[in-house]
């Protein structure tokens, strides 16, 4: 198992290629599979933000804003704030933005609170 299988199941396309549709739905199978489980099954191990290979630590994917597809489609950087995702699913559903310094991404990333992120995307689906 690689980055290359865990990308297979749970990001099969760029983030840039997704439907407004279907941004919601790509964005909560790729933090599925942030779970401890599913990246210890593929022979990863996240450190902050980067997903690394266990056998090529070359091998990294960034869990930024060019990965995520709410970013994609609703994050404006000319914007100062709150404003900037106030379009955005997940900001509907949580009142918070993913640039804030106390925000889920950020408890996801430096607390290893992955599991408040996937439950917060569940929620932002009737935001769509």
């Amino acid at each position: 198992m690689s980055l290359k299988t865990w990308k297979k199941e749970f990001y099969p396309k760029s983030a840039k290629r997704t439907k407004i549709s279907e941004a919601v739905e790509h964005s909560l199978q790729k933090w599925r599979g942030i779970l401890p489980d599913n990246l210890k099954k593929h022979g990863l191990q996240r450190d902050d933000n980067r997903i690394e290979d266990e056998n090529d630590y070359d091998v990294v994917f960034r869990l930024d804003d060019e990965t995520c597809s709410l970013c994609v489609w609703y994050y404006n950087d000319h914007v100062d704030g709150f404003s900037c995702c106030a379009t955005c699913p997940l900001f509907k559903a949580t009142g918070k933005s993913c640039a804030d310094g106390e925000s889920l991404y950020s408890a996801a990333i430096y607390e290893d609170k992955v599991n408040r992120m996937v439950k917060a995307l569940e929620k932002a689906r009737k935001f769509v």
